[in-house]
């Protein structure tokens, strides 16, 4: 208690948090239970129909199981496979000598994380227009003719990509900027003394140092292996307005599918239920990347 006392105000401070986190984390866990149910708004949790497993079985035998199944583990491949880049960039950031140019190229790469997803995407739509657009522009010039990406299957999982990564680099790097900020520059001091260049200093003492939270950022990118089946998730917003008909067959995840059965088909009962499945997973996932850290030495969260 005295311990409260003299801490009280940092308490305080948490609190805000502490509420948001409760309200739309832990309580809508309690929706879980319309995976359970024929959900009727009218009827209530409690008193809808209980139908055990139905929905689960349902979704197993969906024709359309295997294809957002593979489209959502194709997009989460892609994440990974450019997780290394805002770690590239920070490096790339840190060994900028004209600091006032370092924080331009900052402050420009940050940007498009803090604008509207509608309006980010409306700037990838304006690019790849096809007959306005700038990539169309270079196409004719070559001439190559015009072509439509966004309507191209073979081409959306590249732009879907890209735009995530034109939209987190920026911000993605501060975090890595940070570790290096924390760096002791008594090392870098004896390296240069060793003779080490910038290059060495960078994999020898940069690297090796950030390393911990290059670690702990990928467990949580494998926790968001799945990222465009949580229906709340930045990834699946950008997906959901991106994406068409036309291109369905490589852009249509779970949580697309989620929304068009549970929005636009008012099944709330069977999105729930296919949500949990891929939360398990998810779950799953994040589980042993940290088990498979721990076991090698390396950081992990508990």
């Amino acid at each position: 208690m005295k311990y409260l006392q003299r801490n009280y105000s940092l308490y305080l401070m948490t609190l805000p948090g502490v509420l948001i986190f409760f309200l739309f984390s832990y309580l809508p866990i309690f929706g879980l239970l319309m995976a359970f149910q024929n959900f009727s708004p009218v009827k209530g949790f409690i008193m809808s129909e209980w139908i055990g497993f139905k929905h689960f079985i349902d979704f197993f035998e969906d024709p359309y199981l295997w294809r957002i199944t593979k489209n959502t583990i194709a997009f989460g491949v892609w994440s990974l496979a450019l997780f290394p880049f805002p770690v590239m960039f920070a490096l790339l950031l840190n060994e900028l000598k004209f600091s006032r140019y370092k924080k331009i190229v900052q402050s420009i790469s940050v940007f498009p994380y803090f604008i509207s997803m509608v309006i980010l995407v409306g700037l990838v739509r304006d690019l790849l227009d096809p007959t306005t657009g700038v990539i169309t522009v270079f196409t004719k010039l070559f001439g190559w003719g015009t072509v439509d990406l966004l309507a191209d299957p073979a081409a959306y999982r590249s732009i879907f990509g890209f735009s995530g990564l034109w939209n987190t680099i920026g911000f993605n790097s501060i975090l890595y900027l940070a570790a290096i900020a924390g760096i002791n520059q008594e090392m870098y001091e004896s390296a240069v003394i060793d003779g080490a260049g910038r290059f060495k200093q960078m994999w020898y003492i940069t690297i090796p140092s950030i390393m911990p939270t290059v670690v702990l950022l990928f467990i949580m990118q494998i926790g968001g292996f799945l990222a465009s089946a949580n229906s709340t998730g930045s990834d699946f917003q950008r997906n959901l307005l991106m994406y068409n008909p036309l291109t369905y067959e490589t852009a249509d995840t779970v949580g697309t599918y989620v929304y068009r059965a549970g929005i636009e088909g008012a099944s709330a009962s069977y999105s729930t239920a296919v949500n949990f499945v891929f939360a398990v997973v998810s779950t799953a996932l994040i589980l042993i990347a940290n088990a498979i850290s721990k076991k090698m030495g390396k950081a992990s969260f508990y």
